[in-house]
This record gives C-alpha cells, sequence and structure tokens, in this order.
C-alpha cells in the first residue's frame, strides 16, 4: 500500500493527470507475480513512462516546495504526514489543519524562528508564498 501511496501522491505532487489511473491499475493485476508480489509492483510501476510513470526523487523534490499544495486534493493528507512523522504511539489529529496553521499569514520583525528559516529576503518569501496560494 505503501508504494501505491506514494506513487498516487508523487504524480499529484509533480502534476501528472490521474485521468489513467484506474487503466494503470487494471493492467497492474496482470503484471504482478504472486511469488515477489512487493518487489513486482515496484518494478512495474518503475518501469512506467510519459503519463503512467513514478515521478523520481529529484522531480519530487523540485515540485514539493513549490506546488501550491493549498488547491490540490492531497492538502488534507500532506498536513497529516507532516504532523505526524515520526509520532509512533499516538497519532496528532489534523482535522482542523489548514496550511495558515504551518505558516502564519503575518510574520513581524521579532519572529525569528520564521525569519530565520524564509532566509534573508524572508518578506518577499512570505509574499510570493501567500500569493501562489492565492492562485
Amino acid at each position: 500500500m505503501k508504494i501505491i501511496e506514494s506513487y498516487v501522491y508523487r504524480r499529484a505532487i509533480c502534476g501528472i493527470p490521474i485521468n489513467s489511473l484506474n487503466k494503470t491499475f487494471a493492467m497492474l493485476s496482470k503484471e504482478i507475480e504472486k511469488e515477489r508480489y512487493v518487489e513486482s509492483i515496484m518494478i512495474s510501476l518503475l518501469l512506467k513512462e510519459g503519463y503512467k510513470r513514478f515521478p523520481t526523487d529529484e522531480e519530487f523534490r523540485s515540485q514539493f516546495p513549490i506546488v501550491p499544495l493549498y488547491n490540490l486534493r492531497v492538502n488534507d493528507y500532506t498536513l497529516r504526514k507532516l504532523e505526524n512523522y515520526n509520532h509512533l504511539k499516538e497519532r496528532i489529529s489534523t482535522e482542523n489543519y489548514t496550511v495558515e496553521h504551518i505558516l502564519p499569514q503575518k510574520i513581524d520583525s521579532h519572529n525569528g524562528k520564521w525569519i530565520n528559516e524564509l532566509g534573508i529576503d524572508w518578506q518577499d518569501q512570505h509574499q510570493n508564498i501567500y500569493i501562489q496560494l492565492e492562485i
């Protein structure tokens, strides 16, 4: 399931249309070796090309910071995964989370943590992020 989850999520972040997933998964059942089904699913997905491709780590890393996550269906999923990363014992509820909970709408010059995270041009970076969210 984690392989399928990664495949679908990476495609969403990288802007690869999902309209072919039904066919892809239907054909996948014919490509699976029962003796090594996990490996065969992984290999089959990694060998797909074009609109069926599994985005590479490099492609995902380049898109994740700039994709307007706010408008994607995977927004809630992303917030849940980020918040619960390395929380093995107890899951943190993200039911009421929004992007604003991750990045405040307003940052004053006394908030050193956010200024350090955004860098020297923190005001421009912050403004650009919110401009992207409004698109």
